[in-house]
Parts: structure tokens; C-alpha cells; sequence
């Protein structure tokens, strides 16, 4: 099977925030970042929640980039119920992304990878 992954993924959890950019007002909940790469993000959240398609907010605090958090956009491209049906697992591509982030991210794959 051709690995069709443009960047490398980083599978270690970390906590993130997120909210809905569409929702008023602002609402951060936690999650935790099951895997993380270059061009998004795979994180959970309640079951219950509408995601797929939306443009959320991500806040993200690495402990060995300490003291930068992580301020990322990204567009939902899949949400799928967990084994215990209690979660899902969203997964999300970053949009917008700038030259900082994308910086800091291509350091986090290098301490963590």
C-alpha cells in the first residue's frame, strides 16, 4: 500500500483547547491530540458533537517548545465514533497556516519523531 502522507506523523498525546469558529460566543473545551503532523491533527471530542466541516480553533501547549503555544486554524475532514460510543475521533487539516507554525511544528517532529 503507497503511504500517501505528505508529512510525518507525531503520535503522542498532547493536551490541546478547541472551539467552533462559527460558534457565539466562544466556547474552549479540552481535548487530547492523539497524533499531530505538519498538516493537521487528530484529536477527541464528545460524541455528540457536530464537527465535520467546520473550521475550529486550536490552542496547543508543547512542553518541549515551552513557552509557544500553538494558535492553528483547521477544517474538519472526518469524525468517527470511538469503540465506546461516548467519543469520536476528529480529524483536521490546518488551513492558514503561518511561517511560525509551521516552524514550530517541523521543530516538534524533530524532538519528538
Amino acid at each position: 500500500m503507497e503511504n500517501r502522507r505528505q508529512h510525518r506523523r507525531i503520535d503522542k498525546n498532547i493536551n490541546l483547547l478547541y472551539c467552533i469558529t462559527d460558534v457565539f460566543p466562544k466556547k474552549w473545551d479540552m481535548s487530547i491530540a492523539e497524533n499531530i503532523s505538519a498538516g493537521g491533527v487528530r484529536f477527541i471530542v464528545p460524541s455528540d458533537l457536530k464537527l465535520k466541516d467546520k473550521i475550529v480553533q486550536l490552542r496547543i501547549q508543547i512542553p518541549q517548545l515551552a513557552p509557544f503555544i500553538l494558535e492553528l486554524e483547521a477544517m474538519v475532514v472526518n469524525v468517527k465514533l470511538r469503540f465506546n460510543v461516548k467519543q469520536s475521533d476528529v480529524r483536521a487539516k490546518f488551513i492558514n497556516l503561518s511561517e511560525i507554525n509551521k516552524e514550530r511544528l517541523s521543530v516538534l517532529e524533530r524532538m519528538i519523531g
